[in-house]
């Protein structure tokens, strides 16, 4: 019996070493996102456009994976989702952003400290760090948790995915192109203000959720992982085409994660990788499961050392928007970024770190 309690022990300690590698792949992929260029791609040579397409549409899976992974752990938890859950997920998510919201804020956004409405917007708006929109997002999936908890059936859940993603599509395609007016709300029409609605961000959390505890990955399932991969690469074949016809209309637009094509792409990646884990749960990296681990402090604060990064590319000759900038850049803010959650795991007392590091 212990045995079998120690081998059951080992295979869940391996799944969740997977998972936290496929977090430090969706962290090395916002960093990447972060490093390409959007609205300058049209003044960049046309080969070097044409890679910057290509790497934008690949990485945009980046916050629809750490979504779909959050609401897969919230279902796979055993504690109650009620109030007290609720309290405590945002517990421990707010205090270390609020903590990083300051330290951009003094950085960059210096007379904002003079003003308690641009202090306001910087937090309650993610432009302190000034990609905060997944925490914001993030803790209205979380306060949504309860009411997804009390959905019994999977076609309740499939009818509600399915509607509130066509609403977010909506929304998103109607506000980006000006077909629909926001009235006194102008400014939900352009990022980041336009990326904060939870919709927007449906169905990654939801899916992720239902199913958790739906579909049997106990062992291989190759026939299932096969249309997965197909379905990934036609979907991202079909976002770089959208990209294009859209780059010239509505860069934000056609760079976006959450367009519908990639937001497609996103949802079949994340069957690949949960279809994955049975077959690669012990094979991971061990720099990426700890990339994983911090994934949350390395998005926090992964925008210093890009910038620094980005600079000294550009002092020693890397021209911005080549595949050779990208690669160096995102790489070595990789890097920095992995120090600095090594030092801060080692050298911060334990009671500190929930507030800096997450």
């Amino acid at each position: 019996m212990q045995i079998r309690t120690q081998s059951a022990d080992a295979s869940a300690g391996s799944r969740q070493a997977y998972w936290d590698g496929v977090k430090g792949i969706a962290i090395f992929a916002v960093i990447v996102i972060h490093v390409v260029p959007s609205r300058e791609v049209l003044t960049l040579a046309q080969v070097d456009q044409w890679m910057m397409i290509l790497t934008r549409q690949f990485v945009n899976f980046a916050v629809p994976t750490f979504l779909a992974l959050s609401g897969m752990m919230a279902a796979m938890t055993s504690r109650p989702k009620d109030a007290k859950y609720v309290r405590l997920r945002l517990a421990k998510l707010w205090p270390a952003y609020l903590f990083w919201s300051v330290v951009f804020i003094v950085l960059f956004h210096r007379p904002d400290l003079r003003n308690p409405g641009a202090m306001a917007v910087d937090i309650l708006a993610g432009q302190g760090i000034g990609i905060g929109y997944f925490v914001i997002v993030l803790s209205q999936m979380i306060i949504l948790t309860p009411l997804l908890a009390r959905i019994r059936s999977v076609a309740g859940h499939l009818g509600i995915i399915v509607g509130l993603t066509l609403a977010g599509k909506i929304y998103t395609y109607g506000t980006t192109l000006g077909f629909m007016s926001l009235g006194s709300f102008p400014k939900l029409s352009n990022f980041p203000y336009s990326v904060l609605p939870f919709i927007v961000w449906y169905p990654f959390y939801h899916l992720g959720y239902m199913i958790a505890n739906r579909i049997d990955i106990s062992r291989p399932r190759y026939g299932a992982l096969a249309i997965a991969l197909f379905a990934m690469i036609v979907f991202l074949l079909i976002s770089i085409a959208e990209c294009t016809a859209w780059l010239r209309i509505n860069p934000q637009l056609a760079a976006a994660q959450f367009k519908a094509s990639s937001s497609a792409y996103s949802i079949a990646l994340f069957f690949v990788a949960f279809l994955l884990s049975p077959i690669l749960s012990r094979r991971v990296p061990q720099f990426l499961v700890f990339a994983g681990r911090n994934s949350y402090i390395i998005y926090l604060a992964h925008i210093i050392p890009l910038k620094l990064i980005t600079k000294l590319a550009s002092w020693v000759g890397l021209a911005t928007g080549t595949i050779q900038q990208v690669a160096i850049v995102a790489s070595g803010t990789f890097v920095v970024c992995l120090v600095m959650a090594a030092v801060g795991r080692r050298w911060l007392p334990d009671r500190l770190q929930p507030y800096i590091l997450g």
